[in-house]
């Protein structure tokens, strides 16, 4: 699950710029196999800005299965690749 990054959200993680947080990664999941954590703040999804919930559900759901996503985890930013089907 995502949420929208809101200004405290954002301080507190130290991202600027937009983005969605992960707020719950299933178990066995595709995320949990990709390496997603509770936290992630996705910034991208196949280099394109993702600024709110609808952004990251609608660039998921235009994938032919595959995604790359910018996450940034604690300070650091980074490219994950992510097999969606």
């Amino acid at each position: 699950e995502v949420q929208a990054l809101n200004e405290d959200m954002a301080r507190r993680l130290g991202v600027r710029g937009g983005g969605v947080v992960i707020t719950s990664v299933t178990p066995n999941s595709v995320a949990a196999r990709a390496g997603l954590l509770s936290g992630d703040v996705v910034l991208e999804v196949n280099r394109q800005a993702v600024k709110s919930e609808a952004d990251f559900t609608n660039a998921i759901s235009q994938t032919d299965g595959a995604v790359l996503l910018l996450v940034s985890r604690e300070g650091n930013t980074f490219f994950i690749p992510v097999r969606i089907r």
